[in-house]
């Protein structure tokens, strides 16, 4: 009996140690346990269990010691209080409503979506808060333009101008170097609350009444306010494996670290469990790359909405922002599951386990939205909006070409003292010629025009942008041998410069097989609200430059007169007259962060810009040369 008693009491003592730690979490964030049931098992039974298990074992020790048994306690009435208690307090955040929002105007920026994927998913009835906005508002096909590179297009839709004009060229670009004011510029001119989530080249961020998290080009941790840069840390450091302060991002100390951060601004119990459960699955067992980089995605996901949830309840921004990413470099790596056919080297049980995964994002930035239509007021505006569209890199053939790497380009032009920032797209390698150059386009491609392969050019250069005032053009290099080069590769046969042996073609040239999924200008455009005039059907297209006078328009604010944007056909009513000088006054008070450039910074994004094939490294027999996107498959983190 003593050890009955004993392990009864250590019940009682782990359901309490359990209750506290659970209010502990719920004090610092009311709506952390939103999974009752989870709740309990987690602060109730698992540490009851481990109590009377611990207890239990001692109370047999002492025993077989001749130890006299303790005398009977209340170990039963005390454990059916502190589980009542702790029930009340699990259901405690399911109960408790967040408070009212009074956010006037939502942009939730989808990355890379567009309708075609959308709209059967949409007719399936999976997609209902997509759906939703379809029914009460207006949408239609959003045009992207080239260069169709993330950071560029962004800008493009945050600006209202091209890149020519906003000076933002590449992903190596900072927010301060951005010419013209974006959206949030406008609002925060107005004194007004704003609230920017991951939105592209917002780092270092500016100094706003609100929150600005920079997105996932930022090379430091900084964030307004500071007590965010938890976000940002933790994600650099597990890009880099130590974090900003030399910790080892994988390590216990560092997760706990962000688990307590991650608590207090927001985090909620299901998201924990989920990203705790995948670590543990990994730890146990080997994780493909593939699967590492899918689950880690839809949970980091998860973590920005609920902590994008707390800032919301936190600053209760007039003009809030939130970007999803998953629909983009998730969709880069998955299509050939999502559409095998013309993928040779998919094999059947991938498409068993991965076909699901594109349509699966979309159902997760479905689900964010609902979530934040429940929130926002009845008069508020929602626009939804996406930089591009995506399709099957297989679309037009030769999945299995061979490409340019940009290792291999950023290399040699680097040895002829050119400074020029590479990146792919899609098949195409695209060169953004800095500033400060001391080559200058011409010279560019006269450089590489020296490049042969079996006595002929090695790179085709076209002009992607031709830039303007201050803005350097964009070359366009593909790959100007259409053979089979994979004997070559193998045989390490190098490319001739100006006649002369140069470096291995392994070194410049791979298989590109990083992204089966690459970008299209269709992206969507989908808008609700009181200014908004319900529309069946899709309205006749609009571009990427008009999303900026339409959302000023809704909010009631006057653009910039040389905004070469138009306000969207679905506007209701006159918009207001631009003002010539909305831009300088929109300028005026714009303000950073102090900080310097960073190389572990750089290296970090040069890091995800690789994992996600926006970047290559040749090497022989290694496809595009890229670490597999995820990381390391065996112990991956949020």
């Amino acid at each position: 009996m003593g050890a009955s008693r004993l392990a009864m009491g250590g019940a009682v003592a782990g359901l309490g140690a359990g209750t506290l730690a659970l209010g502990a979490c719920v004090a610092a964030n009311p709506w952390f346990a939103d999974a009752p049931a989870l709740a309990v098992a987690l602060f109730g039974l698992l540490p009851a269990a481990g109590g009377a298990a611990l207890l239990g074992a001692a109370g047999l020790a002492a025993r077989r010691g001749g130890a006299a048994s303790p005398r009977r306690g209340r170990g039963p009435a005390a454990l059916a209080v502190l589980s009542i208690a702790l029930v009340g307090l699990a259901v405690s955040g399911t109960l408790v409503p967040r408070p009212p929002l009074h956010t006037k105007m939502l942009v939730y920026g989808v990355d890379a979506a567009n309708l075609a994927l959308m709209e059967p998913m949409m007719k399936a009835g999976e997609l209902p808060h997509f759906s939703q906005l379809v029914r009460e508002g207006a949408h239609g096909t959003l045009k992207s333009m080239e260069p169709v590179i993330s950071p560029v297009v962004w800008t493009n839709i945050a600006t209202g101008y091209p890149r020519e004009q906003h000076g933002i060229s590449g992903f190596k670009t900072r927010s301060d170097e951005c010419l013209k004011p974006r959206i949030w510029d406008y609002f925060a001119d107005k004194d007004q609350v704003v609230g920017t989530y991951k939105w592209l080249v917002t780092w270092p961020p500016q100094e706003v009444t609100g929150f600005q998290v920079p997105g996932w080009l930022a090379q430091g941790a900084e964030t307004v306010p500071e007590d965010l840069g938890f976000v940002k840390e933790f994600e650099l450091g597990n890009r880099q494996s130590h974090d900003r302060k030399g910790h080892d991002a994988s390590g216990l100390g560092s997760q706990l670290a962000f688990v307590r951060e991650g608590i207090r601004h927001g985090l909620r119990l299901s998201t924990l469990a989920s990203a705790v459960g995948f670590i543990l699955k990994a730890k146990l067992a080997p994780v493909t790359p593939d699967e590492g980089f899918y689950r880690m995605n839809v949970i980091r996901s998860a973590i920005d909405r609920d902590v994008f949830h707390g800032l919301l309840d936190r600053f209760d921004p007039t003009l809030a922002t939130f970007t999803y990413y998953p629909t983009d470099n998730v969709t880069h790596r998955f299509w050939k599951y999502f559409e095998p056919e013309g993928f040779p080297d998919v094999t059947s049980e991938q498409v068993e386990r991965f076909r699901d995964v594109v349509p699966e994002t979309y159902r997760q930035a479905d689900q964010i939205l609902g979530e934040l239509l429940a929130r926002l007021p009845a008069d508020a505006h929602v626009v939804v909006v996406s930089d591009h569209g995506m399709t099957s890199a297989n679309a037009g053939g030769g999945y299995f070409a061979f490409g340019l790497t940009t290792g291999g380009i950023q290399r040699f032009l680097a040895g002829r003292g050119a400074k020029v920032d590479v990146s792919n797209i899609g098949q195409k390698v695209s060169v953004g010629i800095a500033k400060d150059s001391p080559l200058d386009a011409a010279a560019v491609e006269a450089a590489i025009g020296e490049l042969t392969f079996r006595d002929q050019p090695l790179v085709k250069v076209d002009v992607i942008d031709p830039g303007g005032p201050g803005t350097p053009p964009l070359l366009g290099f593909s790959l100007a041998v259409l053979d089979d080069l994979r004997a070559d590769i193998e045989a390490g046969r190098r490319i001739q410069v100006s006649g002369q042996e140069g470096p291995a073609l392994s070194e410049m040239v791979a298989t590109v097989e990083a992204q089966s999924g690459v970008h299209t200008l269709d992206g969507v455009v989908i808008a609700r609200g009181p200014k908004v005039t319900p529309s069946p059907g899709r309205m006749a297209d609009t571009t990427i430059l008009d999303v900026a006078p339409t959302v000023l328009a809704l909010a009631g604010l006057a653009p910039a007169c040389d905004m070469p944007g138009k306000v969207m056909p679905f506007f209701g009513g006159a918009p207001p007259p631009c003002d010539p000088h909305a831009e300088a006054v929109a300028l005026v008070n714009r303000e950073w962060r102090e900080v310097g450039r960073d190389a572990a910074g750089q290296a970090a994004v040069d890091d995800m810009l690789i994992k996600l094939g926006y970047k290559t490294e040749g090497t022989p027999g290694a496809g595009s040369g890229a670490e597999p996107a995820g990381g390391s498959a065996g112990a991956p983190t949020p």
